[in-house]
């Protein structure tokens, strides 16, 4: 009987499996079931009960916005609101004309809302007078514009006496309404009624109405369909919208959803009211009143900007020819389904909304905690326990000159009203729920682990109790009733399969620690592979690390400073090991020409890499020479004088638009006309404008605004300095690394490739020629049948690629330019007024205007720009790849070579420049740049394969900086400092910097 331990512990493990299995999976399958039981629309049943008369207080909030201001207001200030309330409802929901239809597992009713006012939890009384916009004159007008010019003046005749701003009470502006003096008159001449009983209340008539017939899934035989709704009005579809992605019905009524949510699904909720469907995405894990629960919040998609997210494009009604009559970020109109009224929804306060409303009005203060639309709910039932719909309506107000009363008014959305409609599962609920439901899944945790505490304790107190008895006693040990011989045999035949077991346990470990020692050595093996090439090249070299290349620390080091050093140690060409490649740097200008150049023929290509992105593997810089060749033919046409000419109208209109509003800016925040910002910043989203509206013509609205979604896309795509670390050192020894690399936001490249591919329809669609880069992309898309393009294996996503690239490499480039030359002319003044003297001298002589062709006529300015590339290359190690063996007075590279000219070491050769390091423009004055070596400036790389946009950023930035100086100068900041971000491999990054801007008076 020596192995009874050995069959306590068979036996104990057993008890452990039995234990997980009841506490893991049958515990809560039970639970689920019993759930699913419970969940479903079974007439009599109490959640039938609780269903018809929700049981839950609901309260609604009502705040309006007093204008302040309204004579300001008609001459075209902006608006100052005064929000007042809130005035508090309590809703009643009562769902009556009930049916239950079992063939379809639906049933139908009409919900009533009736409303009670709660002036205990209300601020002011509903006899407050308030100033508000006049919606009936306003919505009239609207009207009128899409009339012809004799209907036009038809209507204008009841509207001649009505202002544009109205004094009512709060009651007046709720439920109650007010008489509309001219709607009587208007009624008898059109034929119909606009308004019931001509009057007008936001919520006039809605006191104990219904939303219509609903038919909701009674989830008896689908528990996932519980309380979807199946149609309303009698039809799955809403009338409004097309096409059908948005006229469909989606969701529940936003009070009950299925059960067993997961944070990887999407909510949906109809709301008539709202006129569509929203979708809900999970945020995070919560808690409710002691009950855990998941928060879903709205999808910030479904208020992006239509020209940002083309899913929102059927919301805009009458987009214009691009789509400058849709809404912007935060909003979207209902006009469809509120007879024509130009209404539009948003975010109490415009949350999440663009800048641009917000700038247009005074006295709105976006706070989430107060404004967001979310809900909370017990994820194993659905069951709501907090939740709040906060919604605010907008009218569009604009100038109209067919009227006096709106000559002058500002184009803007006007905020009526937001409404804060809140519920919460009372405490008495969520102690019923704990009990029922979390309790007992909590104690099918416990009771699973609690197996686990049994078997050690039988096994503890058999072998650790009684420590003063030896083996022997516990051998002799037997549990009454049981047949020693029959325990012998369970115990001898348990012990042979344990040692077994052992056998082929230690077997497994001893084969996986040879494999371990085999994989090790073989990727050393293979990551040493080619050291010793350069060596036999007899150049200097950077000598390898032990496996990692020359530079096992790169993720750790600033790239371009890196490289200045060592052009500084080793000279004008030595080898480096890239990881495992070696790879020769060259940064003699006499080898760059013939490289780049004269003998580009044999150093046609760059690295082919597969970084795991198709579109990044299909940006022009880094395709093979036969497809670069033919796409760079498409794209080099758009960059044509004329072209360019066309398209600094963009330039200047974006410019123009931009300068004023950041003058106002520095107006209100600044002090003495000064006001420090983050250059790098403030050019981000000017630079965003500028390439978007002339390349493509987008206006991605405000440029000022920090959170811009479309710079906030591209932003996105670069990723961050975290984004690069130990996985690129790595992936220079061990190229299919790059495939886990982070390269381009997957999401962010989703969408703007779906906003490009939507104008680029468009544009076919009308059957316009704006001459830019969609149409280029059109015609590269028009190609893709053809055999040049099916031989090359060039496919829709080369096309979109280089829409991608293009915004890319232009955003960086100019964005860092500009940010250095006001940094350099910031710490050279006598620069500074230079430059600000020749731009005032060209202004004056063209009388203020600043025109394209015109701008040779400012060689300083350009010197400056010219300067700053050559001291700040945005990128900086231009490559090529040796295609075929190439030899030059001893030096010998072969095929397959990687040759690189760090591009910072190259700008700063001290045999080219005089005091390379410091800013000094004159050196590219007419009279000075032609006794420089060309070969000796690599910002834009030379030969065939350079930046096909090069004459693009110079002109525009011509334009940024010609407006930028006839507004303001710049002034080192206290916290001025340029600290460069290590580990970057293409571009240079850098931290904020900040410099004064000084208006000019």
């Amino acid at each position: 009987m020596q192995k009874l331990p050995s069959c306590v512990l068979a036996l104990g493990f057993a008890i452990l499996i039995g234990a997980a299995v009841v506490g893991w999976i049958i515990v809560p399958k039970v639970i689920n079931n019993k759930i699913a039981e419970q969940v479903r629309l079974v007439n009599g049943s109490e959640t039938f009960n609780r269903w018809r008369d929700v049981p839950v207080p609901i309260f609604v909030k009502f705040h309006l916005f007093n204008v302040t201001n309204p004579k300001q207001v008609l001459i075209g200030e902006k608006a100052i609101l005064q929000e007042v309330g809130p005035f508090t409802f309590r809703q009643k929901r009562q769902k009556v004309d009930i049916k239950i239809h079992k063939r379809n597992d639906t049933i139908s009713y009409r919900q009533t809302l009736t409303y009670f006012y709660q002036p205990e939890l209300s601020t002011g009384s509903l006899q407050d007078v308030i100033t508000v916009i006049n919606i009936p004159f306003l919505g009239m007008v609207h009207r009128a514009a899409k009339q012809s010019a004799f209907s036009r003046s038809m209507m204008l005749e009841f509207l001649a006496d009505e202002q544009v701003f109205v004094q009512k009470t709060i009651d007046e502006m709720l439920f109650k309404g007010y008489y509309v003096d001219f709607m009587e008159d208007f009624a008898k001449f059109i034929g119909y009624k606009l308004l019931p009983n001509d009057t007008f209340g936001l919520y006039y008539g809605k006191n104990g109405s219904d939303q219509g017939v609903f038919e909701v899934y009674s989830g008896i035989k689908d528990t996932s369909k519980f309380g979807v709704i199946a149609s309303w009005n009698g039809s799955p579809e809403m009338p409004w919208w097309e096409p059908d992605s948005c006229k469909k019905i989606s969701g529940t009524d936003g009070a009950i959803f299925p059960p067993f949510v997961t944070t990887d699904r999407k909510l949906n909720m109809f709301s008539s009211d709202l006129c569509r469907s929203l979708r809900l995405i999970y945020e995070k894990e919560s808690e409710v009143g002691g009950v855990p629960s998941y928060k879903f919040i709205v999808d910030p998609e479904v208020l992006e900007d239509p020209v940002f997210n083309r899913d929102n494009m059927c919301y805009c009604t009458q987009p214009g020819s691009r789509f400058e009559n849709c809404p912007k970020q935060g909003a979207y109109q209902i006009n469809a389904c509120r007879k024509e009224t130009p209404l539009l929804v948003s975010l109490p306060h415009f949350l999440d909304g663009s800048s641009e409303y917000l700038n247009k009005t005074e006295g709105l203060h976006p706070d989430r905690s107060l404004h967001e639309t979310f809900i909370e709910l017990e994820p194993t039932s659905g069951l709501l326990l907090k939740a709040a719909k906060r919604i605010q309506v907008n009218m569009e107000l604009r100038p109209f000159k067919f009227i006096k009363q709106f000559k002058k008014v500002p184009s803007m959305l006007f905020p009526l009203v937001w409404v804060d409609e809140s519920a919460m599962m009372s405490e008495d609920g969520r102690g019923r729920l704990k009990a029922k439901l979390i309790a007992p899944q909590t104690y099918s945790n416990y009771g699973a682990w609690g197996g686990v505490a049994l078997d050690d304790v039988k096994t503890t107190t058999l072998l650790c109790v009684r420590p003063d008895r030896s083996a022997a006693d516990i051998s002799r040990w037997q549990p009454d009733g049981v047949d020693p011989q029959l325990v012998g045999h369970l115990v001898s035949s348990v012990g042979l399969t344990l040692r077994a077991i052992n056998m082929f346990l230690e077997t497994l470990v001893i084969l996986f620690i040879s494999s371990l020692l085999a994989t090790f050595f073989g990727l050393v093996i293979y990551a040493r592979w080619n050291y010793g090439t350069l060596e036999a090249l007899n150049i200097p070299f950077v000598k390898p690390s032990f496996f990692l290349g020359s530079a096992p620390d790169l993720h750790e080091k600033i790239q371009h400073l890196e490289d200045i050093a060592r052009y500084k140690k080793y000279g004008s060409v030595y080898g480096v090991y890239e990881g495992r490649s070696p790879t020769i740097y060259v940064c003699d200008p006499e080898l760059i020409r013939l490289i780049f150049v004269k003998d580009f023929d044999h150093f046609q290509d760059r690295r082919q890499i597969d970084l795991g992105d198709p579109l990044v593997n299909d940006f022009l810089d880094f395709l093979p020479v036969d497809k670069w060749r033919e796409i760079r033919g498409s794209m080099s046409p758009i960059f044509t004088t004329g072209k360019l000419k066309m398209m600094s109208t963009s330039f200047k209109t974006v410019n123009e638009e931009f300068f004023k509003q950041l003058t106002q800016i520095v107006d209100s925040k600044g002090r003495d006309g000064a006001y420090s910002m983050d250059m790098r910043q403030l050019f981000d989203g000017l630079v965003m404008d500028m390439i978007c509206r002339s390349a493509f013509g987008i206006k991605i609205g405000d440029p000022l605004d920090p959170d811009n979604l479309f710079v906030r896309l591209f932003k996105d795509l670069q990723g961050t300095d975290a984004d690069f670390g130990l996985m690129y050192t790595l992936s220079m020894v061990f190229p299919w690394l790059t495939r886990f690399a982070p390269t381009l936001g997957s999401d962010s490249a989703t969408r703007i490739v779906a906003i490009i591919r939507g104008v680029m329809e468009a544009r076919k669609e009308s059957g316009n020629k704006h001459n830019d880069f969609i149409d280029v992309l059109n015609e590269m898309y028009d190609k893709l049948s053809s055999p040049e393009y099916k031989k090359l294996k060039i496919a829709e996503t080369a096309v979109m690629a280089q829409a991608i690239n293009f915004v890319l490499a232009g955003y960086d480039a100019m964005c860092t330019t500009m940010t250095f030359l006001l940094y350099n002319i910031s710490k050279h003044p006598e620069i500074q007024e230079k430059l600000i003297q020749e731009i005032d001298n060209f202004m004056e002589n063209h009388d203020g205007e600043i025109i394209f062709e015109k701008l040779s006529e400012c060689p300083y300015l350009l010197a400056c720009l010219t300067e700053t590339l050559r001291l700040y290359p945005p990128f900086i190690r231009p490559e090529r790849m040796c295609t075929k063996d190439w030899k030059n007075n001893g030096l010998k590279i072969t095929k397959g070579t990687l040759v690189m000219t760090p591009a910072w070491s190259v700008n700063r050769n001290p045999q080219v420049y005089s005091d390379p390091d410091n800013f000094q423009p004159d050196r590219f004055m007419p009279e000075n740049k032609l006794k420089l070596n060309s070969y000796a400036f690599l910002t834009f790389g030379l030969g065939p394969r350079n930046c096909v946009g090069m004459r693009y950023a110079y002109e525009a930035m011509k334009f940024c900086m010609v407006h930028f100086l006839k507004h303001f100068r710049v002034e080192l900041s206290p916290e001025t400092e340029i600290k460069y971000k290590p580990g970057i491999l293409f571009l240079i990054m850098y931290d904020p910097v900040n410099l004064t801007l000084v208006k000019r008076r």
